[in-house]
This record gives C-alpha cells, sequence and structure tokens, in this order.
C-alpha cells in the first residue's frame, strides 16, 4: 500500500487477530538473522497508520484453560439431563479434550500475564466488596449487604485461586463460606454428582491423535485410564486446594491432555516467563527474544510514535474467570502397591480426563454456577484480558510497553441486547458479545469516523 500509493495501511483486527498482529509487529521489526522480518525498527511507525483493536484478547482467554484440562467450559457444564447424556456419549470430555489439544490456537490464547495479572482478583470482589451483578460494591458497614464474597480459600494469602479442587486432600478444612457453596464430594460418591460421566469410556476416543500428528507422535491408542507415567503429575496437582493460574499453566504443559512432551501443540510457545517448566529452558529459533513475540504482557509495542493504536470491545456480559474442579474417578491396581516405593500414588491409575468440572458448585449471589465463577467482560473474554493493556500498561510510561508514546484510544460498550425480527439470532444493535460486537452500531460508527 504505502510502496503503490503513499499512503499508509490501516490494520482492523477482531478477536484472535489483535495477537496476531501484535506477534507480526514483534516479527516484522526483528533483524532477519534473529529469526524476524527484517523490517528495522521504524517499519511499523513507516507503513502503518493505526492498529484497529475489536474484541481482542489481549492477555488471553481464561476458558482455553479448560477446554485444554477436561474438554469442557460453561457451556458444556451447563447441558444436564438428556442432552448431556447425548453430548457425552457421542462427544465426550475425552474426545473433546484430545482434539481440542491439538489446536495449536488454543495454546497461543492461554492466559498471559501469570499472577500479576490473574492472580490478585482485581475484577473479582473481595471481603470488602460485594457483587452486584457483575460489579463489585463497597460494603457499607450500616447496611446489611454484608457478603462473604470469594467462597475460594485464599492459598496463603498471596493470590487469587483460578482453580479450586473440590476434594483435594487440603481442601478438608476450607472455610465456612466455601462450604455454603461447595456441595463436596469425593471420589466415591462423584457418579453421583456427575451422572452423565461415563467413567468407562470403552470405545469413546473417535478422534485418533496419530492421524493429527502423524510426523510428531508414535502411540498406543489410549484406554479409558490415564498412562501411569502421569499418575504422579496429576497426583501432586489434585493434592492442591487452591491454584494459581501459574502452577495451573505449569501443568498443562507438563501434561498436555496425556501427552507430555510428545504433544507439537503446546511447545509451541512457552507458557511461562520462569523457571517452572522445562519448557521455559528450551530455545526456539535462533533468537530468544522472538519466544515471547506471542505474549505482549513481555514484549513491548514497536517504535511508531505516529501510530495510533485503537482498542474497542463490548462488556456487561457474564465471563468465565475461575473454576471448581474434582478428581474424575479412576482405579487401584494392587500390583503397583506392591511394587512401588511411594505406596498409594503410583497405585493410582487416573480416568482420561483426570479432572472435570465439579458442577455441584453453585453461589447465584457469587456469581458461581456449575462449577464456574464468572466475571465481567464480552461473554469470551473477561475484561482484564481485553482492556488492561489499553487503559494502562500501554498508557503509563513508566511501564515501557509503549516505548515511542504512542497513541491509544480505548472505547468501551456496555451490553445493551434487544431482540429485532429481522435477526433473531444476534443481539441486536447494542450488543456487546464477542461476536456480535462486530455489528454493534456505536461501535460501527466509531470505526468509520
Amino acid at each position: 500500500m504505502k510502496e503503490t500509493t503513499g499512503e499508509k495501511t490501516v490494520i482492523l483486527s477482531h478477536s484472535m487477530g489483535a495477537q496476531l498482529t501484535l506477534y507480526f509487529f514483534a516479527w516484522v521489526t526483528t533483524p532477519r538473522k534473529e529469526g524476524g522480518g527484517g523490517g528495522g525498527d521504524k517499519w511499523v511507525d513507516e507503513y502503518v497508520h493505526s492498529f484497529v483493536n475489536i474484541a481482542g484478547p489481549i492477555l488471553g482467554v481464561i476458558k482455553a484453560v479448560p477446554a485444554l484440562l477436561s474438554g469442557e467450559m460453561k457451556d458444556t457444564a451447563v447441558l444436564l439431563g438428556t442432552v448431556g447424556s447425548m453430548a457425552e456419549q457421542f462427544f465426550g470430555r475425552r474426545v473433546r479434550k484430545d482434539l481440542w489439544n491439538t489446536w495449536g490456537s488454543l495454546w497461543a490464547m492461554l492466559p498471559k500475564g501469570g499472577n500479576a495479572v490473574w492472580g490478585i482478583g482485581a475484577d473479582i470482589c473481595d471481603e470488602t466488596t460485594y457483587p452486584d451483578g457483575l460489579t463489585c460494591r463497597p460494603i457499607d458497614e450500616g447496611t446489611e449487604n454484608k457478603t462473604n464474597s470469594r467462597p475460594q480459600q485464599i492459598h496463603d494469602d498471596s493470590f487469587v485461586p483460578f482453580i479450586s479442587i473440590t476434594d483435594a486432600a487440603s481442601a478438608t478444612n476450607l472455610p465456612g463460606r466455601a462450604e455454603v457453596l461447595v456441595q463436596k464430594s469425593r471420589v466415591t460418591d462423584f457418579v453421583e454428582a456427575v451422572p452423565d460421566l461415563d467413567v468407562s469410556l470403552p470405545d469413546q476416543r473417535i478422534v485418533n491423535i496419530q492421524d493429527l500428528h502423524p510426523h510428531e507422535i508414535e502411540l498406543e491408542e489410549k484406554t479409558g485410564d490415564l498412562s501411569i507415567e502421569f499418575s504422579n503429575l496429576v497426583y501432586e496437582f489434585s493434592q492442591i486446594a487452591n491454584v494459581s493460574i501459574e502452577e495451573t499453566l505449569v501443568f498443562l504443559h507438563d501434561y498436555a491432555g496425556g501427552y507430555g512432551s510428545k504433544s507439537s501443540s503446546a511447545n509451541l510457545h512457552p507458557l511461562l516467563d520462569n523457571e517452572k517448566s522445562e519448557q521455559t529452558t528450551k530455545t526456539s529459533g535462533p533468537s530468544q527474544k522472538s519466544r515471547w513475540w506471542h505474549d505482549p504482557s513481555l514484549t513491548p509495542l514497536p517504535y511508531a510514535p505516529n501510530m495510533k493504536i485503537y482498542c474497542m470491545y463490548g462488556h456487561g456480559l457474564g465471563t468465565e474467570r475461575a473454576y471448581y474442579y474434582q478428581r474424575a474417578p479412576g482405579r487401584t491396581d494392587v500390583s503397583l502397591i506392591n511394587s512401588s516405593d511411594k505406596a498409594g500414588r503410583q497405585a493410582d491409575i487416573y480416568a482420561d480426563p483426570p479432572f472435570v468440572l465439579n458442577t455441584t458448585v453453585h453461589g447465584v449471589e457469587h456469581n458461581i454456577s456449575h462449577g464456574v465463577m464468572i466475571a465481567d467482560g464480552d461473554g469470551s473474554v473477561p475484561l482484564v484480558s481485553l482492556g488492561y493493556m489499553c487503559v494502562d500498561s500501554w498508557v503509563r510510561p513508566e511501564t515501557g510497553y509503549n516505548p515511542s508514546g504512542a497513541q491509544v484510544v480505548t472505547r468501551e460498550y456496555k451490553d445493551r441486547k434487544g431482540f429485532q425480527v429481522e435477526d433473531p439470532l444476534r443481539g441486536g444493535p447494542g450488543s456487546a458479545d464477542h461476536v456480535d460486537v462486530m455489528g454493534n452500531l456505536d461501535m460501527t460508527l466509531d470505526v468509520l469516523k
């Protein structure tokens, strides 16, 4: 465009397109000898007029975690009765989990920023506030609006749990506020708690992982049990009542849907900037810096003082934020008990997936339903991911995320759904839904301006 018309380009992206655009910015400005495009530090400033980011999950998508961990999310958790049974029979948890673990896009959209972003609970009501819909209101000492608004046990007060495992060994002493919400069910009564779960999984694995990665993986056909290789890994994870996002990401990478290091999708990018996982010690191409191009929390914007960035996204819709899990029932191999140095640990042969959502956990007053805690967002992406970088890290000079001081303009659109006879499947011109926002009238007018 610049070479033929002399005009700079306007890049408009939706959803994951924002991550691809930021990755491209990092790639094109990096020298070729370091694995980049070789455009030079000023390429973006010279060729891009503006970047319009619509509903971009800048810091990832929370629901990518349960999809990879157990083949579940809020949409599947609420399927009950006959519909839920049919879904499990023809496209069950393990089949979904095996399929989704081959999708590199899901791994690329895992939450970014670690505990520093997702562990402080900025979008979850704490003990000084109470939830009013998706908004946290200060507790007035003179009213009766005092509610224990965070049902999870806080792990040594250092982070807000991302996953709470309700039947972990350390979950027996959950605080009283949690016991009201969590109908704790141990492995022995798990089947009654989740009646639609087929624990035998006879021949339910329709998707063959070898067909999807024929040159990467040589595996025997999986049974209904998780291999002994991962039993200790699962055991250690299952003992933690309250799991941080960083602990979750480490487990996800090392477990990788039951394929571990043999999974090519799990090794596309490092998930954390620390030494908690073997993945962070591996090189990826000629440049160590390129390993973090996918993560805006570790890669600053390019030098582009004349480029404008527009962040446009919806909010006001319940969006997945945290989860309540429990172990799926497995079995015990007595022969392994006698041969194991750690009696009882390697003897546990876990079901696959080894954890499933505890759909018995409810708490409407705490925005918890079917084991899923919701917070503000656009129905798919939490507000923290949509807007934090746009309104804070890219704006404050001291962060270093916007070194050239590119102008950042943010527009938020509160959900105003309305039924239209001529388009009944959409939420109307005021919808802030992740996809529907593309037809939001106010946003469309802002784009055209």
